[in-house]
């Protein structure tokens, strides 16, 4: 996306067996939606990353992105989805 100044995209996980991508952006971005929606254009759902906005990248001493200092994105805020629950009973 043309407002995007710096982007840096890693592979997460609440589990070890649910991993997903979750990009950290810096830049004037539109917002989340937007930024989902260009991604869309040019990839297939399961590679679009869950977006967190940033002020600027952490970085280690010597300029390298710090990826063990980058937040946990929230993927209830970021998504507007519930994680899954399995069904309770038979109806369900």
């Amino acid at each position: 996306h043309p407002a995007v100044r710096q982007a840096v995209v890693t592979v997460a996980s609440r589990t070890p067996d649910d991993q997903y991508l979750a990009a950290y952006v810096v830049g004037d971005a539109p917002g989340r939606r937007e930024l989902r929606a260009h991604l869309a254009e040019h990839l297939p759902e399961h590679m679009i990353p869950v977006i967190t906005t940033l002020p600027s990248l952490p970085l280690t001493p010597n300029g390298k992105v710090d990826r063990a200092a980058l937040p946990a994105p929230d993927l209830d805020a970021v998504t507007g989805q519930t994680p899954y629950t399995a069904p309770r009973d038979e109806i369900e």
